[in-house]
């Protein structure tokens, strides 16, 4: 149940659409279908005598207006009608002003009686025939009253709730117009008419927007801010009005802008802090948005900036504080989560101080966050704080308690949690497997001595008492037990008398008498018939459907139905009655389990005693006469029988105990070779515990072996370990060689063999059948049994839960949470084992914890993920905690919780828990983890200092082993990539130029390695590089590359490339020298270029222009690399040739400017004008067609034909 100071009215949220037509389409409906005549309503239009004079009619409807003013304060729009039904003869000749007041006063005295018809649930005919009477009744004050504007607010409100916003609008519109003919126009009415137009609006913008989750198109925007600007006016006209915030906030809403709602409200809060109604809708608005932590950011700002504080801000930022601590519950951060409730129950402390009538809801609030630590606590096994965590609820209310008239919980906090929930579940904690019983019991006595009516608490009382006094009456503690006894008998009674209609209790309380006890029969009997009773009423009562609720239902009462039966045919048996006891065993299997059940035996027991009983008392006795002879061979005869009989029982065992050895080493084929002839019948439970477990094993070999026959052996598996459960459920005593474990191993086996059949939902109903029948027993179980058999449920719990979320069910928080119980109980189990023992299960609890956290990853509680882990490593030996560290990492960097994972991994440095290299190294790489958390958030300070934190843990890790040092340095290197990519956002260019520079000094590798957010120290640097291109700065730019190669320490093609081509491009704007110089430089970087790339034409063609065009150096070097682009890009062309079209012509344009610039260099030789001619033509069958290549040709001949004229002109001279 949600709790509020005070009635707080609900904000305007998403308007329902209903027809316009629909109210008097109805009314028409119902008129026809009516069989009766309708139901009559009080009319202020009847035919009444009208007074005589019109004096006597003024001083008349004076009257009836104050009456019926009287009648409307007191909620009683009936009466009002009455009074003015008076004066509907005489009202149209009376006074103007007058007559207008008694038509607004039909009108509200109809407007209410339909209203209040609507709260009461009654709908229809009276209605609408109201709304109709109202309206006309405003419409007639309005004609006379003309400068009144109230009632045509209230006829704008009349036809809203009819859904006739047109008409609303248009009533409100004309109330604004007629206050804004006057020169000081009442405020507060102009207020109130903008505000009833913009109620009448909004309902039209919703249907403006049909689907809300689109952007709003540019006239929904233009209405939309019509009305937000009549209420803004209606804000400033009336400072205390309340409904301007929630309703412009509201039209923010409708067109998207919710942070424009959500600071409209928050100035709502600052404005009227005493108004609830403003802080519900911030709050659920800001919830809504996923935003707790924001939204209690305001408050704590809000109770810091004003003086004094109200209660009702305290109250509203301890709300705050309640829903984000949820929030942060939800992701399983227990420990935030804590400090936020603590904070929580301070600020309703607080406001309560100030103000005792919030006493009640702060003080549940309170108890509420009490109980919400406690189980946190109690999801991580921590049943000590879960215990004062719950204690201290109950101590500060006890109303925390409360249960509604259905005897049901009445109050939960926001996980569905509450606080008797959290009694019982630390109950069972205490109860399972039978080795705390003796807390269990303290546990239960406090509790019924806290809650005496609580008739549950009762019955675990009986419960444990009675398991406890079996343990101890097995340890030779007979008296004790017999106390215990008492004890359980008491509480049972006491529940039995508090839960009358269970019929477990009533059978439990008998069952008491002759099992422990063993007096008072007739009175057992008695609770034994009253359980039947109960329970068969029950029974036939339960719905005929075959959902799972039902079915476990019915399950659960034939059980307590057949035990019922059971229990009294034992105590005929007891006082001797066999026939009748044979009459009620058989009854019992009439009910689940049906000839399971060890009624079934005593059948066969009772009737086979009775039919010897009978058979004895026939043979009278008498001497013997057999002759010593005789005596002897029949003594023999006798004494072969009981050796044979011997015989086979020690065959039996020595096989059972062999094929237990066999499974113990492995061995599966020995130890079904030995148990599995003539199982069929065996009602042996060890044998068939073997056979199963020998199935199992060999699956498991198979499927390691990629063998066939897995699912057969895991079927038979499952089948024979079901029929050593069954067995072993109906024995008294251990068994011979497995013991006590003959009620934990098939169960465990059985559930692992479901596991990995794929059936994990069969094997935890399974598990949970099989724990509810071992606290059923009363014995204490060895700690490695029960260990292992809870890892096997718990195994089955998270695989059910994950399933539930990977298929995005419902179910899947419910599941998850029972898993997560589970999966603690296990944890507790392993707890109390031995070093020895827990080293040998290493692997098991290893796999269990990491299904686990995988749950907790699929339920997005990454924190509550690492917690496990952490709890983990306290249960597995010092080698394996690199290992969980690597867990713990990989969670935080899919999760973003690095803050968590870091103070684990330092605690456990801190603890000298595991190798200290190797968790100096996770605590480094968790911090990079942490920078980048803090990166992604724009806190690039923080995010600066964890990445140096990091670099001193790596650098820690390589002093402790230097093992270490490569992947090390080369995380250094990525701390100083990510640190440069901080300080760049924080625009620090040049010192993030220095960390890029030492990232890639410190390890080349990181160069392009991309951190979690997609940078890389050489793309960092490179955008620097083409912000100096971008700006001009060529020679800078060109400068700042080759200090990258240069801390790079190699070169790198397209780097060499650019460099190139920034200080050809910069030569270009020079002159002299230092143009020289540049083009000096161009070609060196080409070069190097070049060298790694032998195979790229574009860059072989561009490393020779340099020299072709500019230099003019190295001509037989330039050549060659020409022919060596000309080369490989018609051997790509060839053999490999691009098939995107766009690579195809920027492969042929390379091989074309290759032939081209051959052509060039050649011109510069006459005597290799043939060639260049020749390449020159060749360079235009290349992309693009129109290339310089023409004009060249065009210069050659120019050049030929200058030549041929230079020749003629010398030889004429001669």
């Amino acid at each position: 149940m949600e709790l509020q100071p005070f009635p707080v009215a609900s904000p305007l949220l998403r308007p329902a659409r209903r027809s316009r037509t629909t109210a008097l389409l109805f009314a028409t409906m119902a008129l026809v279908a009516c069989g009766s005549a309708p139901e009559r309503r009080p009319s202020a239009r009847s035919a009444i005598e009208e007074p005589a004079t019109p004096v006597d009619q003024d001083a008349a409807g004076r009257d009836a207006l104050r009456a019926a003013l009287a009648s409307m304060f007191e909620g009683q729009p009936e009466d009002a009608l009455r009074s003015l039904d008076q004066t509907s003869k005489y009202r149209h000749a009376l006074d103007p002003e007058l007559r207008g007041q008694l038509e607004l006063a039909v009108g509200k005295a109809n407007l209410a009686f339909a209203r209040q018809r609507i709260a009461s649930g009654n709908t229809g005919i009276v209605v609408n025939a109201s709304y109709l009477d109202a309206e006309e009744a405003f419409r007639q004050a309005a004609r006379a009253l003309p400068t009144d504007a109230e009632s045509l607010c209230l006829l704008s409100e009349t036809q809203a709730e009819q859904n006739r916003f047109d008409d609303a609008v248009a009533s409100a519109t004309k109330a604004i117009e007629r206050l804004g003919t006057d020169e000081r126009p009442d405020r507060t009415a102009m207020a109130n008419a903008l505000v009833t137009r913009s109620k009448s609006r909004i309902y039209q913008l919703a249907e403006m927007r049909g689907d809300a989750s689109e952007e709003p198109d540019e006239a929904t925007l233009r209405f939309a801010n019509e009305i937000l600007t009549d209420l803004s006016q209606a804000k400033n006209l009336d400072p205390r009005a309340t409904e301007p915030y929630e309703l412009a906030s509201t039209t923010h809403r409708w067109i998207l802008r919710f942070e424009d709602a959500m600071r409209t409200l928050e100035d709502a809060v600052r404005a009227q802090p005493g108004h609830n109604a403003h802080h519900e809708a911030l709050q659920g608005l800001y919830l809504g948005q996923k935003r707790g932590e924001a939204l209690v950011g305001f408050y704590r700002k809000l109770v810091r900036e004003t003086e004094p504080v109200s209660a009702t801000t305290l109250w509203w930022l301890g709300k705050a504080l309640y829903a984000r601590a949820a929030e942060v519950r939800g992701t399983g951060d227990r420990r935030r989560a804590d400090d936020l409730y603590r904070e929580c129950e301070e600020a309703f402390a607080r406001s309560s101080e100030l103000e005792p009538s919030f006493h009640d809801s702060s003080t549940l609030y309170r108890a509420l966050a009490a109980v919400s630590s406690a189980r946190m606590a109690l999801d991580e096994g921590d049943e000590s704080t879960a215990v004062r965590e719950l204690d201290r609820a109950y101590e500060i209310t006890p109303r925390i308690a409360d249960v509604d008239e259905n005897g049901f919980d009445r109050w939960f906090d926001s996980f569905s949690k509450s606080y008797r929930g959290g009694i019982y579940a630390i109950g069972g904690l205490l109860v399972g497997g039978g080795q705390r019983l003796d807390e269990a019991v303290a546990y239960f006595r406090k509790i019924t001595e806290r809650h005496p009516d609580w008739g549950q608490a009762w019955n675990n009382l009986g419960l444990v008492a009675r398991d406890f006094g079996v343990q101890r009456e097995e340890n030779g503690e007979a008296d004790a037990a017999h106390k215990l006894y008492e004890e359980s008998f008491a509480a049972y009674q006491k529940a039995a008398h508090l839960v009358p209609e269970d019929a477990r209790i009533q059978n439990d309380t008998g069952l008491m008498l002759i099992y422990h006890l063993h007096k008072d029969h007739e009175y057992a009997i008695t609770q034994f018939e009253k359980a039947i009773r109960i329970g068969t009423a029950q029974l036939e009562a339960l719905p005929e459907d075959e959902s799972d609720i039902t079915k476990a239902r019915r399950r659960d009462l034939e059980e307590s139905i057949g035990d019922a039966w059971g229990n009294w045919g034992l105590a005929l048996e007891q006082q001797q009655d066999y026939k009748g006891a044979i009459e009620k065993y058989r009854k019992s299997t009439e009910y689940y389990p049906g000839e399971r059940r060890i009624g079934a035996k005593k059948v066969v027991e009772l009737e086979g005693k009775i039919e010897r009983d009978v058979r004895e008392s026939r043979v009278a006795p008498r001497r013997s006469t057999t002759r010593p002879l005789t005596t002897l061979v029949a003594s023999l005869a006798i004494m072969t029988g009981h050796a044979m009989a011997n015989a086979t029982i020690a065959v039996q065992d020595i096989d059972i105990k062999a094929a237990l050895e066999a499974l113990d080493q492995g061995d599966a084929e020995a130890a079904l070779g030995i148990v599995e002839r003539g199982i069929g019948k065996s009602t042996d439970a060890e044998r068939w515990y073997c056979a199963g477990v020998g199935s199992l094993l060999f699956a498991k070999k198979q499927m390691a072996n990629n063998g066939s026959g897995v699912e057969a052996n895991l079927i038979d598996a499952i089948d024979r370990l079901k029929k050593a459960i069954t067995i072993a459920d109906g024995m008294k005593e251990p068994a011979k060689h497995l013991g006590n474990r003959i009620h934990t191993a098939p169960a465990r086996f059985a559930i692992e063999a479901m596991n990995l059949k794929g059936e994990a939902d069969a094997a935890l109903e399974l598990g949970k059948r099989q724990l509810s029948h071992l606290d059923s027993l009363g014995i204490e179980f060895d700690g490695k049994q029960l260990a292992a058999l809870y890892g096997q449920i718990a195994s089955a719990a998270v695989r059910v839960a994950t399933t539930a979320y990977q298929n995005a069910d419902e179910a899947a928080p419910k599941a998850a949470e029972d898993a997560r119980a589970m999966y603690v109980r296990y944890e507790k189990a392993c707890a109390t084992l031995d070093a020895q023992t827990k080293a040998a299960m290493a692997d098991d609890i290893f796999a269990t914890a990491r299904a686990a956290a995988t749950l907790e990853e699929w339920a997005k509680r990454g924190v509550a993920a690492l917690r496990l882990w952490d709890r983990a490593a306290a249960l597995l030996p010092a080698d394996r905690v690199g290992a969980i560290a690597g867990e713990l990492s990989g969670i935080a960097s899919r999760t973003s919780s690095a803050e968590t994972a870091s103070t684990i991994l330092e605690s456990w440095m801190r603890d000298g828990k595991g190798d200290a290299a190797t968790l100096a190294w996770y605590v480094g790489y968790v911090k990079i983890l942490r920078g980048h958390e803090f990166r992604a958030g724009g806190e690039n300070e923080k995010a600066v200092k964890a990445y140096d934190d990091a670099r001193k843990d790596f650098r820690t890790a390589m002093t402790k082993n230097s093992g270490f040092t490569a992947n090390s340095k080369y995380m250094i290197g990525m701390a100083h990539a990510a640190e440069g990519a901080a300080l760049k956002s924080a625009e620090k260019s040049e010192d993030a130029i220095a960390s890029w520079m030492e990232a890639v000094k410190t390890d080349p590798r990181v160069a392009l390695q991309p951190d979690a957010l997609g940078q890389t120290a050489q793309g960092g640097v490179m955008l620097e590089v083409d912000a100096l291109y971008q700006g001009g700065k060529l020679d800078e730019a060109a400068k700042l590359a080759e200090r990258y190669l240069a801390a790079l320490g190699s070169d790198d093609k397209n780097i060499l490339n650019n460099i190139g081509f920034f200080w050809r491009e910069f030569a270009g704007r020079q002159s002299g020298t230092a143009r020289t110089k540049a083009y000096e430089a161009s070609w060196n970087a080409y070069k190097r270029a070049a060298a790694l790339a032998s195979d790229d034409p574009r860059v072989l063609n561009d490393t020779a222009l340099i020299d072709i065009y500019y230099l003019k150096r190295y001509p037989k070097e330039s050549e060659q690399l020409l022919r060596q682009a000309i080369k490989a890009g018609e051997a790509k062309m060839e053999n490999d040739p691009p098939q995107d079209e766009r690579e195809k012509n920027a492969l042929e344009e390379a091989i074309g400017d290759a032939y081209m610039n051959l052509g060039v260099l050649f011109l510069d030789d006459e005597k290799r004008w043939d060639e260049a001619q020749e390449v020159l033509e060749r360079s235009l069958d290349f992309y693009p067609p129109q290339r310089a290549s023409a004009r060249h040709l065009a210069r050659l001949d120019a050049m030929r034909k200058k030549k041929g004229d230079g020749d003629k002109e010398g030889d004429g001279k001669k």
